[in-house]
């Protein structure tokens, strides 16, 4: 049952009931882990749903025992401990697939971490999504979306999880409100108003000089909100550099989308160079610099050449 899910997982779980209550399920789901620590549980849940012939409302039919014992012979796992997924199991998964007997309406099978599958699995992997039967349902997971082939997300449909970074938000707010007079509702709207600030800065760079009054310094006017303001910009650019180099985000997972259009804009280098400017403001701020020029020349500095 997805519906212990239904707190956690709001707008995944309205998609995929509504699936499971139509009886219209797509060929093929990409699921994005993003954090999620009951990802995997979820995706059982979701798997006896399309399986069992009560749509997993039994407590606890033989097909659902089986599939939670991975013995059930309509499912099947793929997965790896090593750091590749080869061409020789997504054979060997096809090969199954073609001889097994139908026990159940459906067939599934599950490959986790799918960013780990080489070249040659992919491209069998796609062969088989291309040509896709009635009665077989495929389901990927990847804790890393950019890793996945392109090729592959396009005959999916892919699901982003709401991720753990509440938890990181949560710590964040700990760490850059130690003084205790910030509200917790009033640091999400910090995040969201230095988020805008970071995206308008990439559309209209040194432009942005003209708007800081608006943007920045009617959110941010006296000293310590400045530097505040600095240190959540520090790590807004510490996960785009994360989303550049492919890796998880670390600390804004549930803004995804706006991380992708602030790293839109250059390569990794860019951004490092940007974090080396905001750390060294962050240490001049202490000193009685004026809070106007001091972000004139953070953004004059973020499209100038030099790395200083």
């Amino acid at each position: 049952m997805l519906d212990k899910y239904i707190d956690e997982q709001p707008s995944v779980n309205e998609l995929l009931c509504n699936c499971i209550n139509t009886g219209r399920y797509s060929h093929a789901y990409l699921f994005v882990v993003n954090g999620y620590q009951n990802a995997y549980e979820y995706i059982c849940s979701f798997i006896k749903s399309i399986c069992c012939p009560n749509n997993h409302k039994c407590e606890n039919c033989n097909i659902c025992r089986l599939i939670d014992e991975n013995t059930f012979s309509d499912f099947k796992v793929i997965e790896t401990d090593s750091m590749m997924l080869k061409k020789e199991m997504i054979v060997e998964l096809q090969d199954y697939f073609n001889t097994k007997k139908l026990y159940a309406n459906k067939r599934v099978y599950l490959i986790k971490n799918c960013e780990k599958m080489n070249i040659a699995a992919s491209n069998t992997l796609l062969k088989f999504l291309e040509e896709p039967e009635s009665d077989i349902i495929a389901i990927l997971t990847t804790d890393n979306i950019n890793q996945v082939i392109d090729t592959i997300k396009s005959r999916c449909q892919v699901i982003y999880f709401n991720g753990s970074s509440n938890n990181t938000i949560n710590s964040l707010f700990d760490n850059l409100t130690k003084d205790g007079n910030i509200e917790y509702d009033k640091f999400i709207e910090d995040i969201n108003t230095v988020m805008d600030f970071c995206i308008f800065n990439e559309k209209n760079g040194v432009s942005t000089i003209a708007f800081t009054k608006k943007k920045w310094h009617n959110y941010f006017s006296d000293r310590g909100m400045f530097k505040y303001a600095l240190n959540i910009m520090l790590y807004i650019y510490l996960d785009v550099i994360n989303y550049k180099l492919g890796h998880a985000l670390t600390y804004f997972s549930d803004y995804v989308d706006n991380i992708k259009i602030i790293a839109s804009y250059g390569e990794v280098q860019y951004y490092i160079k940007k974090t080396k400017v905001i750390l060294k403001y962050i240490d001049l701020i202490k000193y009685n610099l004026n809070l106007n020029l001091c972000m004139d020349k953070i953004i004059i500095e973020w499209a100038g050449d030099n790395d200083e």
